[in-house]
């Protein structure tokens, strides 16, 4: 009996040491930082008669937001140029708790209660950042024809998404560094679809654009990713709304 009554001690023991053990790896396991990006591409439908008030509370949620929010870091809008109901958004926010923040705010709410009912369609993409880049200065371009806004599609071939990133996160850094046309250059994956990206890219007019695509980065860019593209479409944007902080350098760990 008495040997009995050990060996189920024993176990009893084993069990709570490994219930404690599993509750530590559990909460530790729970804690994941809040550090990586949110970055968001929209794509909606706006009528004509809608698109005044889309972008008269647009203004007010994308300059209220960066002025008191310091987790939202870029706000832009812009209309398709060869289609002018359709209108994109890019968004940068610090973290997943500040977008939270911004989706409760008064003036996100206010711009949905005004426009969101009216938009015909919607096209969300949620996207990896894998470099989010600015100029020092804060930008704010409100309805600006000379401004040059691109927003590029890549698909990159099955096995290349880590040389290609290599080699495009180093030619971005290269012209926000050393190009002063270049204002801001946000790169991201498609979360579930590695292989698809989606670059949203703001020029200071459409001299900086030709005098980018000639720098020796860009030339090497080009290159070096021939083989690494399956597919590359750039849509051009109108700059209705072109919003960040200033001092974005964000670079996914390699």
């Amino acid at each position: 009996m008495k040997k009995r009554w050990l060996t189920l001690v024993s176990a009893s023991l084993a069990c709570l040491m490994w219930a404690t053990i599993s509750a530590k790896t559990t909460t530790a396991e729970e804690v994941v930082p809040d550090v990586t990006p949110v970055y968001n591409l929209f794509t909606f439908e706006v009528a004509d008669e809608v698109q005044p008030a889309f972008y008269e509370t647009g203004y007010q949620n994308f300059t209220q937001s960066l002025a008191n929010e310091p987790g939202t870091w870029a706000m832009n809008a812009g209309n398709n140029l060869t289609d002018n109901q359709l209108v994109y958004v890019a968004e940068v926010y610090e973290n997943n708790k500040a977008y939270e923040t911004h989706k409760k705010s008064p003036q996100y709410n206010a711009f949905v209660d005004a426009v969101g009912r009216h938009l015909n369609s919607r096209a969300f993409y949620s996207l990896e950042p894998v470099a989010l880049l600015t100029k020092e200065a804060p930008l704010q371009i409100v309805d600006e024809d000379q401004v040059l806004v691109n927003l590029a599609k890549v698909t990159v071939k099955s096995g290349y998404n880590d040389d290609f990133t290599r080699v495009v996160v180093d030619e971005m850094k290269q012209s926000i560094a050393t190009e002063p046309g270049v204002l801001a250059m946000y790169a991201g994956r498609v979360k579930g679809d590695r292989n698809t990206w989606y670059f949203f890219e703001i020029y200071e007019n459409e001299a900086a654009y030709t005098k980018h695509r000639n720098t020796w980065a860009f030339k090497w860019y080009i290159s070096e990713t021939k083989d690494m593209v399956a597919e590359k479409s750039v849509t051009p944007i109108k700059a209705k709304l072109m919003m960040h902080k200033g001092h974005i350098n964000y670079e996914a760990a390699k």
